[in-house]
């Protein structure tokens, strides 16, 4: 039982290494640095009160996401406040949300969650 739970362990870190060499390669080291940066020295939008209250107990689409940056770490972290979000996504496989599926399970804050729908583009 511990040797699979080993291997389980092992193979899941050798695919998100892979991920993360995947976007080293076609975004580059940059790319990469500014995340790492933007996690140690998060920046907030001047007058964030006055930001949360616009969008407070309100509800909206969000292409694309969920993204980082309405999370509470995030340069305009509003998710706490909306009631609702709903998200659209262009596939059912990303590079940096792997399978998506559509349903009620568009997580955007913590135990919040929303509708996700999936364009397929041709």
């Amino acid at each position: 039982m511990a040797i699979v739970s080993l291997s389980n362990h092992i193979e899941n870190t050798m695919t998100k290494l892979g991920k993360i060499f995947k976007v080293l390669n076609e975004k580059g080291v940059g790319y990469a640095f500014k995340k790492v940066m933007a996690k140690l020295n998060p920046e907030r939008i001047p007058d964030l009160e006055s930001v949360q209250h616009l969008f407070a107990n309100t509800s909206g689409l969000e292409i694309g996401g969920p993204s980082g940056l309405f999370r509470n770490d995030g340069f305009v972290p509003i998710s706490k406040v909306i009631n609702g979000l709903d998200g659209c996504n262009f596939s059912n496989t990303t590079l940096w949300e792997g399978t998506i599926k559509s349903g009620e399970n568009y997580l955007y804050h913590k135990d919040k969650t929303g509708s996700c729908t999936i364009m397929f583009l041709m």
